[in-house]
């Protein structure tokens, strides 16, 4: 009797775990080919004057041969910029990333929203230039919270005269 349980108990077992076991490939794959059915789809939603922009935060290198450059509708690209990226040194400019984006997307037809962040969500990063985390600008920087009271990230300490003067010379550089 024992036996047989213990039989019926493997029968069950190896039923129950064939669909587990039959799968092929990663489960995390098993979309990444569903956009394809809909790539030659017509949008439902009449023209209008809204402006339309695929956001791709900091991953400015998913711009590069997108699906979003064929759709007419999609007007352009809204790319995230560190202020750290654009000013690498007290007072040097550096806006060549933007430069790259913007004749890439201009060649294909589209549009940059530029987004300058002095913002991060990660407390690994800062978003502002290092010269801004001295005395001088009263360390430059806060943590941002979350509702549950943990830090998730910084922000410039923009009510900081010296801090603001500092963004506003980097909206004027050329």
């Amino acid at each position: 009797m024992r036996v047989s349980i213990f039989f019926y108990g493997i029968l069950v077992c190896g039923i129950l775990s064939k669909g587990v076991n039959g799968q092929q490939g990663k489960p995390a794959d098993r979309y990444k080919d569903a956009y394809k059915a809909f790539e030659h789809s017509v949008c439902p939603i009449g023209p209008d004057s809204i402006r339309h922009f695929v956001y791709f935060a900091r991953d400015r290198e998913l711009i590069h041969e997108h699906l979003f450059l064929k759709v007419k509708r999609l007007e352009g690209a809204q790319i995230m910029y560190a202020w750290k990226q654009l000013e690498p040194q007290r007072g040097q400019y550096d806006f060549s990333l933007i430069q790259e984006d913007y004749e890439y997307l201009l060649s294909r037809g589209k549009k940059l929203f530029i987004q300058l962040q002095d913002a991060t969500f990660s407390i690994r990063n800062t978003g502002v230039p290092d010269y801004l985390l001295t005395p001088e600008f009263d360390g430059g920087i806060t943590r941002q919270f979350n509702d549950q009271g943990e830090a998730e990230g910084w922000v410039a300490k923009r009510w900081n005269p010296e801090v603001r003067r500092r963004f506003a010379l980097l909206l004027q550089a050329d």
